[in-house]
């Protein structure tokens, strides 16, 4: 399930500026306890309500998950512009 896990680190780390590397490692692995930690409280669900309550709450969680992330695709896009943007104007204000 997880077998992607070495592929998305890589493009990730590709992406992030390098002082920022650290912090989005230190993420990555809060996620993963994340995701180990969850099996407790799914078994829980379960126990308590069954599975269709279960899989209801999943679907939430990534709904949400996927909803934040739709909305940084935009934002990563701009910052890279505006970075080249600022950087060029440095670039002159130095000449």
């Amino acid at each position: 399930m997880r077998s992607s896990l070495p592929l998305r680190s890589s493009i990730l780390m590709d992406h992030v500026a390098k002082e920022w590397r650290g912090r989005w490692n230190a993420l990555e692995s809060l996620t993963m306890f994340c995701f180990c930690g969850t099996s407790v409280v799914g078994g829980y669900l379960v126990e308590a309500y069954g599975y269709r309550y279960c899989f209801f709450v999943t679907s939430v969680v990534w709904f949400v998950g996927l909803s934040v992330e739709l909305v940084l695709v935009p934002i990563i896009r701009n910052e890279r512009t505006l970075r080249k943007a600022t950087t060029s104007h440095k670039l002159v204000m130095l000449a």
